[in-house]
């Protein structure tokens, strides 16, 4: 671990990422002579099981490197973009979106300054979003668009999250 910290990455961040990796059993997926490991298994299978109900696209490899810039970010987010990618569930359920976006630049800041903390990964096509709340340990939590009051969720994980979302548990 200290030669990752040597190399410029933060000790929260090799904690953070110990801390997200160490309740999380990846499953292998044999892919040609390869063997690939995935926490998201069973997700992509769902969605293999009945293609009309999802809309999602690949992102490629190179895509995510506004995402790693960030810092911190939970890594089963950034796994979800590999191995599933971004798109809809069922028409207008739920949207991933392609990467983070600031939620300041969908939602005032003068109604809510603490929404410049939020990093938002999808939305409900009703104008309630869901994001990481970066200054408060990257919890999950949705953004109300009729007062724009912060509500955190009950999932603590995003894999959790996922999984709630993809079960139609919203």
């Amino acid at each position: 671990m200290g030669g990752l910290i040597q190399e410029g990455l933060s000790t929260f961040f090799v904690e953070h990422l110990i801390e997200q990796t160490k309740y999380l059993v990846k499953e292998q997926i044999p892919v040609g002579g390869l063997v690939i490991m995935t926490r998201y298994k069973n997700i992509i299978e769902k969605i293999n099981q009945k293609p009309t109900n999802y809309n999602f696209s690949k992102l490629p490899a190179d895509s995510f490197e506004k995402e790693l810039l960030i810092g911190e970010i939970p890594i089963d987010y950034i796994d979800f973009l590999r191995e599933v990618g971004f798109g809809s569930i069922s028409e207008g359920y739920f949207m991933f979106y392609e990467g983070l976006i600031p939620a300041e630049e969908i939602f005032d800041t003068d109604i809510n300054s603490e929404i410049k903390n939020i990093f938002l990964f999808g939305d409900n096509f009703s104008g309630d979003a869901t994001g990481f709340f970066r200054t408060n340990n990257w919890a999950i939590v949705d953004i109300w668009h009729e007062d724009l009051s912060i509500i955190p969720r009950e999932e603590r994980t995003f894999v959790e999250f996922v999984n709630k979302i993809i079960s139609n548990e919203l």
